[in-house]
């Protein structure tokens, strides 16, 4: 965490040194990861008062916050309170201050003030700047109000900059997954409010991200997608530029990983299945339903018929208890072989085919997607 957070550790006594406000975000990051919270403590008297405040000071601000802000914002301020007390204050370039003074995030921050310890602040100026440091976590917790407003806006201007690199980026992401990522709502609206806050963590030395994904980070960084994905984001946003710590890769990565999965979720196989009677056509449907749910789309066929399916484009398996009749169908379209009671094996065989099929489709090595097979 420490090399993460490029701060130094003194040998005796122990002591992190370097920027204050880095120093925060390690010791957020760090209690984070040993799941603290600031409720345990008895000192820390605010919790109660200070999320029903923070609600309503957002409310009046038009500002809405992402999942988890709450705890987040107030692992903030009981760190600033902490660091504080000891007689560390934050500090930013004064056109930092001068910039966003006036933004709806300082005043709901400044709203908040009485929470942080006024009265161990030596000035007015650190003041200033305390209220700054807690307004910029505001800030990066921030969600648009309207998702579908928002997303309209993504696909019209920012998608619509070809040059810009969070367009390129995208593009390139797609070639990656086989399919345009940008039809992905959930992806689309993710993966801008990451790269939004790891801009704004850039900037201003600040991140809210949930470390607990850094015991993660050694299993993963190994995969050869992750290094690609490490690769792309540096390259593509080399020109702003915009710096990626591992952790910012493993969370594009498992937005990426959600995204192909998702897509593998809807996925459908057109089967037909062929049968000798109405009853293993009536049991072996309800079996392959039970087992695969819409992930096949069965129409069912009598074996008289079954050459016909040589001439039809529609089905991507055919499912058989008589393969042996069918002979027409070998190297035209793939065939299993089940039984009137289907086996494990053979429920298996289809199983292995949906999976295969599907990453056939885009093009991608299944071998970088979870469930990972090596």
């Amino acid at each position: 965490m420490l090399k993460e957070s490029q701060l130094a550790l003194t040998p005796s006594p122990f002591k992190v040194v370097g920027d204050e406000r880095i120093i925060r975000r390690f010791l957020m990051q760090y209690l984070d990861l040993m799941s603290f919270s600031p409720e345990a403590e008895q000192e820390w008297l605010h919790s109660g008062g200070f999320q029903q405040d923070l609600l309503e000071v957002t409310s009046e601000h038009s500002i809405t916050l992402r999942t988890g802000a709450i705890q987040r914002l107030k692992m903030v301020i009981y760190i600033s309170n902490l660091r504080i007390s000891m007689g560390y204050f934050a500090a930013f370039p004064i056109a930092f201050l001068n910039v966003y003074k006036d933004s709806k995030f300082f005043l709901a921050a400044k709203d908040l003030m009485h929470y942080i310890a006024k009265e161990k602040i030596p000035s007015r100026e650190t003041q200033l700047q305390e209220i700054l440091f807690f307004a910029v976590y505001l800030m990066s917790e921030e969600r648009p109000t309207n998702r579908a407003k928002h997303l309209r806006y993504l696909r019209r201007r920012r998608i619509g900059e070809k040059e810009h690199p969070f367009s390129v980026c995208l593009e390139r992401l797609s070639d990656i997954a086989g399919f345009n990522l940008t039809d992905d709502d959930i992806f689309l609206f993710h993966i801008y409010q990451t790269f939004k806050r790891i801009h704004l963590g850039n900037e201003f030395n600040t991140e809210t991200l949930q470390s607990s994904m850094l015991q993660h980070l050694p299993y993963y960084e190994t995969n050869p997608l992750f290094q690609t994905l490490e690769k792309l984001v540096a390259e593509t946003f080399s020109k702003i530029p915009l710096v990626f710590s591992k952790l910012n890769v493993l969370e594009i990565f498992t937005l990426f990983q959600a995204a192909i999965l998702r897509r593998k979720n809807k996925h459908v196989i057109q089967a037909a299945l062929v049968c000798r009677t109405y009853y293993e056509k009536d049991y072996i449907r309800e079996v392959l339903k039970y087992h695969f749910g819409h992930k096949l789309a069965i129409s069912t066929l009598d074996s008289s018929s079954v050459d016909l399916i040589s001439e039809y484009e529609e089905f991507d398996l055919v499912i058989s208890t008589e393969l042996n009749q069918s002979s027409k169908l070998i190297g035209h379209l793939p065939a299993i072989n089940v039984s009137a009671f289907p086996t494990g094996s053979e429920l298996m065989e289809i199983r292995q085919f949906i999976h295969d099929h599907f990453f056939e489709q885009i093009g991608l090595d299944k071998e970088m997607i979870y469930p990972f097979e090596k």
